[in-house]
């Protein structure tokens, strides 16, 4: 399987594939993430092919970022 971009050299553990996980992680609906990507709040993106049907994928530590910021 071939990777492009960013996710080429990131450990696999560096990276939440998907919208459920990526709600999952922040306790929030699929919806809610895609309205905080739509709105360019959370810095996910379209994964390995970026086409709008790929799953979003982010960093783990953008993720956490992000999370720190929510809660100020």
């Amino acid at each position: 399987m071939a990777t492009r971009g960013w996710a080429q050299v990131l450990n696999p553990s560096q990276i939440i594939r998907g919208t459920k996980a990526i709600a999952h992680e922040l306790g929030c609906s699929p919806r809610t993430i895609s309205k905080l990507v739509a709105e360019k709040r959370l810095p996910a993106r379209h994964g390995f092919s970026g086409g709008r049907t790929s799953p979003l994928v982010i960093e783990r530590k953008a993720l956490d970022a992000f999370k720190r910021g929510q809660e100020d």
